[in-house]
């Protein structure tokens, strides 16, 4: 009776050994999806956005300098207009930059003069030496794998007790450098963007706090200036 009694508790050990294998690689495959997989599911969710409102972080290179900087970003996609404000920065703090999608008009406003300059993006941007360009939605929360070599899933991390996807994706214009993305694994919205050079040298990252997707957004305060803002048309 004994030798049967172990045999059996012999065999169901294994049975349960079967089980929780069998369970931990069902988990693995869940928690691990391909890095195209997650990308679409990425743009799926940006393509559903209507507003966004949302506070970004910014480490960046310059030379051989760390600066940091912290901006709050708003953004209607129906009427294209997008509200970037400076919120902390050493030198441009309090600058505002309206960009109008739609009309292709730009407004850039500094604080120390009390003025802004308006008129068509591109000669705007030349004007005051601004990269409009970079200030888009669409780069910082989406992927686009139309414009990416690969996509790849790296691993899972918890931030805030939340889980995480970590992708690399690697631009199809310049393979040698690479991003590394932090996604919400239940949301898939973008938390934090990382990007490297050649060398492997950390060259910008950017990290995503109160995130808040389809707000009702005020759209006369989306371009509101400061009251006795001397405003210069560039045509």
């Amino acid at each position: 009776m004994k030798d049967s009694a172990r045999a059996a508790r012999i065999v169901i050990l294994k049975a349960l050994a079967v089980v929780v294998s069998l369970a931990m690689l069902t988990f693995a495959a869940q928690a691990a999806p391909s890095g195209e997989e997650i990308a679409t599911k990425v743009k799926s969710t940006y393509e559903s956005l209507k507003t966004v409102s949302l506070i970004t972080a910014i480490e960046y290179k310059d030379g051989k300098n760390l600066m940091a900087m912290k901006a709050s970003v708003s953004a209607d996609m129906s009427s294209s207009i997008l509200r970037v404000e400076i919120i902390e920065h050493p030198v441009i703090e309090g600058q505002i930059v309206i960009i109008d999608g739609a009309k292709k008009i730009s407004i850039v406003y500094m604080p120390v003069t009390n003025q802004a300059f308006r008129g068509p993006s591109a000669k705007v941007a030349s004007a005051i030496g601004l990269d409009l360009g970079t200030i888009n939605p669409d780069q910082l929360l989406n992927i686009d794998l139309n414009t990416a070599l690969s996509v790849k899933y790296l691993r899972t991390e918890k931030i805030d007790r939340l889980n995480y996807y970590v992708v690399e994706t690697r631009p199809k214009q310049s393979p040698d450098t690479y991003q590394l993305v932090w996604i919400d694994a239940e949301t898939y919205a973008v938390k934090q963007v990382e990007a490297y050079d050649a060398e492997k040298v950390r060259l910008v990252k950017i990290v995503i706090t109160e995130y808040k997707p389809n707000i009702k957004l005020d759209a006369k305060k989306l371009v509101e200036l400061p009251k006795g803002t001397k405003i210069t048309d560039i045509k």
